[in-house]
């Protein structure tokens, strides 16, 4: 089992919590996920099986869309609807052409405050750790980029003004903060109400089944769910390898061009493929000082083994 699975996760649960119950309906050695989300949060969680692991450090570094209701008027020590309210205000003055002005205010590249109650680590423990025992640290801050962020709807409910956001981020963005954010350039506060990610990366929403619809399914359909990992890293550039150079390439020997068919080096991590169309591992520009030839070395071996036609044959013939 190494490919990719990519889930609608529920609300009310955290996303190790929902890749475990993926990994024991696949009955996979080993399961991770590229980029968490909230335990309240739903939508699109890529969870990685087997030798999939290896790549959920890169899939997870992709670009996120969500769409977000905030709650306006009301802030809570976890900035969402679960937290314990920490103020109140009134809000009912917002409408949606000054919330357009407000958020527009928060286009492009921003430094963002790291919620207290999130999975970021402080001295190798979690900040919820801190924030659950009252423990008051030195606030962290990290660099994010809003793509994209559109007014999808303001709706007033029993007193209270909900609005719906659309936001296009750079992984690593905290929708909590930026909901916190745009309620304190408004001057009444807000908190997240609901949130679901409907894309990352490539993997659309539309491609994610709910754990109950993949409980459902016998082996042969749940086998049809994985994404390969050739299929998963398909937006990333790629090079193609002579049959003989694969060995080399899957012990995580350094890259000439003599042993690429098409001698175009990309510029970023990039994949380096067999003629017949595997993933054999994620290299980077590079070049050994006392080797000029060198070209690009590993960044990640993703199959340390790698059949040729030859053995292909071999077997064949055996049978």
């Amino acid at each position: 089992m190494n490919g990719i699975v990519v889930i609608d996760k529920p609300s009310g649960m955290t996303s190790h919590s929902a890749t475990q119950q993926v990994k024991e309906m696949f009955s996979a050695s080993k399961a991770g996920h590229a980029g968490t989300l909230d335990f309240i949060a739903t939508g699109v969680l890529v969870v990685c099986l087997g030798r999939g692991t290896l790549l959920s450090g890169y899939l997870s570094n992709e670009s996120k869309d969500y769409l977000v209701t905030i709650l306006l008027g009301v802030e809570t020590n976890t900035m969402d609807i679960e937290g314990k309210v920490t103020k109140t205000r009134d809000s009912s003055c917002v409408g949606i052409e000054n919330l357009r002005s407000v958020v527009t205010k928060f286009l492009g590249e921003q430094t963002q405050r790291v919620p207290s109650f999130s999975a970021a680590k402080f001295k190798g423990r979690p900040l919820y750790y801190y924030a659950r025992k009252g423990e008051v640290i030195k606030e962290i801050f990290k660099n994010v980029e809003i793509y994209q962020i559109d007014v999808v709807s303001v709706e007033k409910k029993h007193e209270r003004v909900f609005a719906t956001l659309f936001v296009s981020c750079s992984p690593g963005t905290y929708i909590r903060s930026l909901a916190h954010d745009i309620g304190s350039e408004l001057g009444c506060g807000a908190c997240v109400y609901s949130l679901r990610r409907i894309r990352s990366g490539s993997f659309t929403i539309d491609r994610a089944m709910t754990l109950h619809e993949l409980a459902s399914l016998d082996r042969n359909s749940l086998n049809k769910r994985i994404v390969s990992l050739e299929d998963a890293t398909q937006e990333m550039p790629s090079v193609t390898i002579f049959e003989s150079e694969q060995d080399k390439i899957a012990k995580g020997k350094p890259l000439t061009r003599e042993m690429v068919m098409k001698k175009n080096i990309p510029n970023h991590i990039f994949r380096v493929m067999s003629p017949d169309g595997r993933l054999i591992a994620l290299y980077t520009r590079g070049q050994d000082e006392n080797a000029s030839e060198i070209v690009a070395i590993p960044k990640r071996v993703i199959r340390p083994a790698i059949e040729s036609k030859k053995q292909k044959e071999h077997t064949v013939s055996l049978i």
